[in-house]
């Protein structure tokens, strides 16, 4: 089936001439993140329920897949169906997401639409110059959307005032949260207390308070929610970032400081968004800009926030405005406020306990250094339209390749505030560079999702997947935050993203979701049709089983992960083993396929994440075979177990 872009308007501003647009399909090759619940319903089908997301078409579309998890770790799935979201208007760009502590999907928005587009004063003739295919949040996908309420084109054609009153922008760019009821039906809420923006994903910390929230695209900001009450997103406290940057080497380092932009509940939230409009919120004009200089009439606020091209904008907020403008106009309100909006490409966020120096972290990705990160540049050329009107809080050197921004996290009023941003990993272009891979194919290149995977076993690593042109084939990376090493465990095919990645462990299993995106889609458009090719559809899939167990998995004698040895296996606490083991003989190989740190003082040598050595005796990986030393075992050595051994499943049905 051919992909359908029901634009109205080609690249010239002409006419497309649809002959029956409502018989036009849409395909998508844009699988995103992608979620494992357990089905705790007392009628269910399955045991778990995974939640995938697909960025295109507009509308944007979920699935959910009822999945069973067999003995042998393998995902085996029995039914497939859409998420009806229409109660909420439809949903947006779901991109990509986390999962809480309480067995929910939390989705997102990306790209929420323009309400200025919209503005009382705009014409039929001007919304349609402002169409452009890049443009995202804009004029296309608007009408795009139209298709959800039975409006097709050209039914809108010089008729402003039905586009207004079908499509209503401050609905989309929000959280959104899925779920299974007691009965196993789907839940939907789309929270309008965590604000608008162009949502990559929220991130929840472990206090079940405090939310991180990224917002993708161009001078972009971050966010944090602070619920009320624990594990109750239906009120709280919405504030975003101001970025003090202290130095500009390797991504910059940073003071944080947060700046309250209001509180609101959900159900007096939902009560307004039927009811404003942009021009009920703001007053707006037209800055007077003489080259690195902005100024605003007396009672307007100059701000230059989101998307692609920056946008500076002399604003005021109207009377008793403010809460519609904090969760409705969140970037725009938040840059009145002080609040930095220079971020670009502002990607996944992942939680880390406990990090190599022992205080709790925050990692974050950013795709690309550039615009309104940079001082009044374009990509290394001067440029004043991403910061004029604005802070210029951020003054970084132009990295295409982007950067993992290291953060510090303390409780401060009550909530877990992120203090300190750092560089911690960026790519460059110095050096593993080619004709096809403009940043080294030794690092990474436009980092997007993150997770990190030592929540419950010990392995203090992230998994970094790749977002990139600038790689021919995008990765995903493993890194190991207490040696910083680097290890590729996925590639994409030709000009496909590597999305979606997500660590899910149940009944013993671990299991690493993980999505391809857009095959050929962002480079090697012509390669499509080459002998090794598999076409456009993107897949979605998971790397494991890992080998993680948990004490209750273990009795005596049972045989952990894969390895052949005899003895007794005792659980002391979760992912700590005491192994008494017998019968190693020399000149024999003994495949270990957990990768084991030993403790109580033992010593022991590693190479990528593998054990090499143990006391008496040596035993290898199925890529690092080693005889024993001696034939005598290994008696009482304590254990603690992570990842090791990566195999590629893809989803089967049954």
């Amino acid at each position: 089936m051919e992909t359908f872009k029901a634009y109205p308007y080609d690249d010239e501003g002409g006419e497309i001439p649809f002959t029956d647009p409502i018989d036009q399909v849409s395909v998508s090759h844009n699988p995103d993140f992608t979620s494992m619940l357990k089905n705790e319903a007392a009628d269910r089908v399955s045991d778990y329920v995974m939640f995938t997301h697909f960025e295109n078409p507009r509308p944007g579309v979920l699935y959910r897949m009822d999945v069973d998890l067999a003995d042998d770790c393998t995902l085996q799935v029995k039914s497939i169906e859409p998420v009806d979201a229409s109660e909420w208007g439809g949903i947006w760009i779901p991109c990509a997401g986390s999962i809480t502590s309480w067995n929910s999907h939390l989705g997102s928005e990306e790209y929420e639409p323009d309400a200025k587009l919209l503005a009382a004063n705009v014409t039929y003739d001007e919304f349609k110059a402002m169409w452009t295919e890049d443009e995202v949040g804009g004029v296309s996908d608007i009408v795009n959307f139209l298709r959800f309420f039975g409006v097709y084109y050209p039914t809108y054609e010089n008729d402003m005032d039905l586009i207004r009153s079908t499509f209503n922008p401050y609905k989309y760019g929000h959280v959104v949260e899925y779920g299974v009821d007691d009965s196993g039906a789907t839940t939907v809420t789309k929270w309008y207390t965590m604000g608008r923006q162009a949502l990559e994903m929220a991130e929840i910390l472990p206090d079940d308070k405090t939310v991180y929230i990224s917002d993708d695209g161009t001078n972009t900001m971050m966010t944090a929610f602070v619920m009320d009450t624990p594990k109750d997103l239906s009120s709280g406290t919405l504030y975003i970032a101001k970025f003090n940057q202290t130095d500009d080497k390797y991504g910059g380092s940073f003071d944080v400081d947060w700046i309250e932009l209001g509180s609101a509940t959900q159900d007096e939230l939902a009560a307004m968004v039927d009811n404003i409009t942009f021009d009920d919120i703001f007053e707006y004009t037209e800055p007077t800009i003489e080259g690195q200089s902005c100024s605003c009439p007396d009672g307007f606020t100059g701000i230059n926030a989101g998307h692609e091209s920056g946008s500076p904008q002399c604003l005021k907020v109207k009377d008793g405005m403010e809460t519609a403008a904090a969760f409705f106009e969140t970037r725009r309100y938040g840059a009145m406020m002080g609040g930095t909006t220079e971020l670009s490409k502002f990607e996944g966020v992942a939680y880390v306990a406990n990090s190599k120096n022992g205080k709790d972290e925050i990692y974050a990705a950013m795709s690309d250094v550039r615009y309104g990160m940079e001082d009044f540049m374009k990509k290394g050329d001067a440029a004043d339209n991403y910061d004029v009107c604005g802070n210029n809080d951020i003054r970084l050197p132009y990295n295409p390749c982007g950067c993992v921004y290291q953060m510090d996290v303390e409780e401060i009023d009550g909530w877990m505030q992120i203090t300190k941003a750092r560089g911690y990993l960026c790519g460059d272009t110095n050096s593993g560079t080619n004709a096809y891979d403009v940043c080294d194919v030794n690092n990474i290149a436009s980092p997007d999702n993150l997770v990190w995977i030592g929540k419950n076993n010990g392995a203090n690593s992230i998994v970094v997947a790749e977002d990139t042109s600038n790689h021919q084939n995008d990765y995903a990376w493993l890194i190991d935050l207490n040696t910083g090493e680097r290890t590729r465990i996925l590639t994409s095919v030709y000009g496909a993203e590597v999305t979606g990645i997500g660590l899910y462990e149940y009944e013993g299993c671990s299991v690493m979701t993980s999505v391809i995106q857009h095959p050929y889609g962002e480079s090697d458009t012509d390669k499509v049709d080459s002998e090794y090719s598999q076409g456009l559809d993107g897949y979605v899939g998971y790397i494991g089983p890992i080998g993680f167990k948990t004490s209750s998995d273990l009795d005596s004698d049972i045989e952990v992960s894969s390895p052949q040895f005899s003895g007794n296996v005792t659980a002391e606490s979760d992912y700590t083993y005491t192994f008494t083991v017998d019968g190693l003989s020399n000149g024999t190989v003994y495949n270990f396929t957990v990768e084991c740190v030993l403790g109580d003082g033992v010593p022991s040598t590693s190479e990528q994440g593998y054990v090499e050595t143990l006391p008496e005796s040596s035993v290898g990986t199925s890529d690092q075979s080693k005889s024993p030393s001696t034939s005598s075992g290994m008696k009482g050595t304590h254990i603690t177990c992570g990842i090791a051994f990566w195999a590629l499943a893809v989803l089967s049905f049954v």
